[in-house]
């Protein structure tokens, strides 16, 4: 595949996945997870107090701090009437982690060779799941994320001369 194919193939993953997770972002009204995720993010008076509570919830609960204050920063940044922002504002850090999860997906490449990165961004570009969790305003879209990046990061360094499994032989 030239160059300019594959870069034009990325894209139009890229656009399709970006389709997908925010069209009507905001049109269905707040589950009560995220109603409940997103009144927890905003009772508190500070950032600092937010960051402070979510990593004592963290070391209890083993709940991804970041999620609350991402919450609470895209709150701040639009003006909003009512008890709750707008859904498409709450929902659209997540969205865009989702749409991250797919670009990262390209370095899958690294494994084999590029149509392994490719398919790997496809699959997860229409994938339920992926698409699905992208859009809500709750954690599994940032968990997704990082759990890809922390195995792509393992394969990465296996794969790298520091710790090839060659050097290192079993003993059974």
């Amino acid at each position: 595949m030239k160059v300019r194919n594959r870069w034009l193939a990325i894209a139009a993953v890229m656009s399709l996945a970006a389709v997908l997770r925010f069209a009507w972002l905001g049109r269905a009204s707040y589950t009560i997870d995220e109603s409940q995720l997103v009144k927890i993010a905003l009772s508190y008076r500070s950032i600092s107090d937010l960051v402070q509570r979510e990593f004592q919830r963290f070391a209890f609960l083993h709940r991804l701090p970041l999620t609350m204050i991402l919450l609470r920063l895209c709150a701040q940044t639009v003006p909003w009437q009512g008890p709750l922002p707008p859904e498409w504002v709450m929902r659209l850090p997540m969205a865009l982690i989702g749409l991250a999860t797919v670009g990262l997906l390209y370095a899958a490449r690294l494994l084999g060779d590029r149509r392994v990165g490719f398919w790997a961004m496809l699959l997860c570009a229409v994938s339920f799941f992926a698409v699905f969790y992208s859009r809500e305003a709750y954690d599994y879209s940032l968990l997704i994320f990082l759990s890809t990046a922390t195995l792509l990061a393992a394969a990465a360094l296996l794969k790298s001369t520091l710790l090839n499994p060659t050097r290192f032989p079993v003993v059974t």
